[in-house]
């Protein structure tokens, strides 16, 4: 199982400090709260490709914190529609905000990665853990494009690699991601 510590510091903001899980289908289905959503190893890459990716494939500027925020919502959310449309584009042209749900559905069929909407009414309301998924796959599948290596030939070696910021006497591993979380790693996980 996945543990959690907050800190508190004395400015009275909370780090959040993630042991990491290798089996990312392991972690709860649903979100109950926002801090069920700050556990998931997912986030920080995802903000991390964006930001690295972002101008280049057309995504939206965003924070940590404000995709926390959507993943959580129980209302279509913008920055969602927003992303899953564009990394969409990428992959069937064909998609807009309207229908982007469907080409989700089809992509995911088609490459064999679990479908949320399968056998579900495609306007189904998704659990956080959802709509991460269908994020973070639609990410992995935005690398396979075609365009993707011309792209990525724009952008410094060293861009590229995310490194640790320290490791403990424990064999913990620590990262920083978008100056608001400090994430833990288990090496024997």
């Amino acid at each position: 199982s996945s543990g959690i510590n907050a800190e508190y510091g004395a400015s009275s903001q909370c780090v959040f400090i993630l042991e990491c899980v290798s089996d990312r289908h392991s972690l709860l289905l649903l979100a109950r709260s926002m801090q069920d959503v700050r556990k998931w190893w997912e986030i920080p890459s995802i903000c991390y490709y964006c930001s690295l990716l972002g101008n280049a494939f057309g995504l939206p500027d965003f924070t940590i914190g404000r995709l926390e925020e959507s993943l959580s919502s129980s209302e279509e959310d913008l920055l969602l529609t927003e992303i899953c449309t564009t990394l969409t584009q990428a992959i069937l042209p064909d998609a807009t905000d309207a229908s982007w749900r469907e080409k989700v559905s089809t992509i995911f069929t088609d490459h064999n990665i679990s479908n949320p909407f399968h056998n579900q009414p495609i306007d189904k309301q998704l659990s956080a853990w959802e709509k991460l998924d269908i994020v973070y796959n639609l990410c992995e599948l935005r690398m396979e494009c075609n365009d993707t290596n011309g792209m990525i030939k724009t952008l410094e070696k060293w861009q590229l690699k995310t490194l640790p910021i320290g490791e403990d006497s424990e064999d913990m591993l620590y990262w920083y991601f978008s100056g608001t979380r400090i994430y833990k790693q288990d090496r024997n996980v």
